[in-house]
């Protein structure tokens, strides 16, 4: 059994799993009692032995369980009362990610889990003894009922996660219309930031499968390889789809959507030192710069002594084509925090045209239709330089908060104190 020792001379022993106990008495305010008793703790971990940190592995996994299903509750109830207009989002995934930080994946995949587990009370209170992993969880969901889920808890408590993944897939190809497969395809295109590689991953019907091979076949196969040749097929296919997206692009009749939108100063490319950036953010030295440029359309943009694209003034209320592609390239999205939706956005002045505000870059931000209509109507308000930092202010005058916020001393100092059973004090 893992023991957390009260002191080092062992007058009391109490484990993650103790015994009922008195409840903990105010904690200090400075804190320092909590947080010796949490060093105490990493010194009992470094001090067990192989038994010990396999029942300290359960326990802190049972802790993190009853703290997770807590989460997800309480975004069952957020959205059951309607509450997330104060917060300027509409569902809520889009509220766990603007309060943790989630990213929108994870933070759909919470919210669908937590509304399926409002029907399936027995998989709620599995997870919540710490009795099976998230990662079970999120595909158990995915095909219990309320009269299968019984047995799918036995299961689960001694099958691993990549069975119930398993058994999640084979549902969804069962509901499958025919044999056509359609309602699985996709394809994603994605990277993990910066200037890492892009990925490209997908689901094709046997048909556009078939279709899309073809097409690599023929365009990889001339000129075939020779000594100043020399591409493995993988390349030779990345190179055919680029060649078949560009094609598709030269052909489209409009030039401004069709555009592939390189941000490069003049210096870089005279100079041969430096980097040049796509819209998506994406950096790529200065040699391949100068490639691109060979046989590209160059379009002029000024920039002030601060590196800022200069706008237009009083002399338009809306940004031209050049400007709206400077604000695209900036912002990647609507700004409005948890959003980032990357369609259908309008270009919001931050200080209303109207109220002598310009049309230029640190006046202008990009919002979908929706935060669009919140700061015209519902109250909202922006402040701040969009070439920065932005603030926005809710209706009634308080700024929207972000990210999550650190674990109030009561509830940590009722965690890691010496005070028998870990018992939630909500």
């Amino acid at each position: 059994m893992f023991d957390m020792k009260a002191d080092t001379k062992a007058a009391k022993v109490t484990t993650l799993a103790g015994e009922s106990g008195a409840a903990p008495p105010d904690s200090d305010p400075s804190g320092g009692e909590t947080a010796a008793r949490e060093n105490e703790i990493q010194a009992a971990i470094r001090a067990s032995n192989d038994d010990e940190l396999d029942d300290a592995l359960h326990q802190f996994h049972g802790i993190h369980c009853l703290a997770h299903i807590q989460i997800l509750r309480v975004v069952v109830e957020k959205e059951r009362k309607g509450a997330l207009d104060r917060d300027g989002v509409r569902s809520g995934w889009e509220w766990l990610s603007l309060k943790l930080g989630l990213s929108s994946k994870v933070a759909r995949e919470w919210a669908a889990v937590a509304r399926s587990l409002e029907s399936l009370p027995l998989i709620s209170e599995a997870y919540e003894r710490g009795e099976i992993c998230w990662d079970s969880v999120r595909h158990l969901v995915e095909f219990a009922t309320p009269e299968t889920e019984e047995e799918l808890v036995d299961w689960a408590k001694e099958a691993p996660a990549d069975t119930m993944r398993m058994a999640a897939t084979r549902h969804r190809v069962s509901r499958r219309v025919g044999d056509a497969g359609y309602e699985e395809c996709f394809v994603r295109l994605s990277k993990a930031g910066g200037n890492a590689p892009w990925r490209l991953s997908g689901l094709l019907t046997a048909e556009q499968g078939s279709t899309v091979k073809a097409a690599f076949e023929r365009l990889s196969e001339e000129p075939q390889k020779t000594e100043h040749d020399d591409r493995t097929w993988g390349q030779r296919y990345a190179d055919a789809l680029t060649e078949m997206a560009g094609a598709k692009l030269a052909d489209d009749q409009d030039p401004d959507r069709a555009t592939v939108v390189l941000h490069v100063d003049v210096e870089t490319l005279r100079d041969r030192e430096g980097a040049g950036d796509f819209e998506d953010g994406t950096s790529v030295p200065a040699e391949v710069a100068r490639r691109i440029c060979c046989d590209s359309r160059l379009q002029i943009v000024l920039d002030d002594a601060n590196g800022r694209s200069v706008g237009l003034g009083r002399t338009s209320r809306s940004p031209n084509a050049s400007l709206l592609r400077y604000l695209k390239f900036r912002d990647k999205g609507c700004r409005f925090p948890s959003c980032g939706r990357t369609r259908f956005l309008k270009s919001h002045h931050i200080e209303h045209w109207i109220d002598d505000g310009f049309t230029d870059p640190d006046n202008l931000v990009l919002l979908c239709g929706f935060h669009h209509r919140l700061v015209h109507g519902g109250g909202w308000s922006i402040r701040g330089n969009p070439e920065g930092r932005l603030r926005f202010v809710r209706p009634d005058g308080r700024k929207l908060m972000m990210g999550p916020l650190q674990l109030r001393p009561a509830y940590r100092d009722r965690l890691f104190r010496n005070s028998g059973p870990l018992a939630p004090v909500w």
